[in-house]
């Protein structure tokens, strides 16, 4: 059984939005910097995944904060395409659940059914 989670696309386009604001507030840019100033550099794949790569310019000095952080907001929409993609909403074997809508009763529900009824039969398959 796989479980996913799903949300009105532009409802989670401005969840994701407001998160990465927050995250930069927090201290993004100064966390990428002083991984770089400890000596790690882009070519890490740590340092190329999203939400660090596109910090690039900016701290180069080639692009401004607000270019880095719109191609940030960019390439998450981009990266959650795909993953709609990947996971097909239409998918029988993905049990579904709304995340506007605190699904996550219903989730320990389905989790909890499928336990019972797999291990009367013997081996669990999640």
């Amino acid at each position: 059984m796989q479980i996913g989670l799903t949300m009105e696309r532009e409802a989670l386009y401005q969840r994701v939005d407001a998160r990465l604001d927050q995250m930069i507030q927090a201290g993004l840019i100064r966390e990428v910097q002083e991984l770089l100033d400890q000596g790690y550099g882009w070519d890490l794949a740590a340092m190329s995944s999203l939400g660090y790569i596109q910090f690039k310019g900016y701290l180069q000095g080639m692009e401004t904060r607000e270019e880095a952080i719109a191609a940030i907001k960019k390439e998450t929409r981009r990266f959650i395409r795909q993953q709609y993609n990947w996971f097909r909403l239409t998918n029988p074997r993905i049990h579904w659940f709304d995340a506007a809508a605190s699904p996550y009763q219903a989730a320990l529900e389905l989790i909890g059914e499928t336990l019972s009824r797999d291990t009367k039969g013997g081996a669990t398959k999640l």
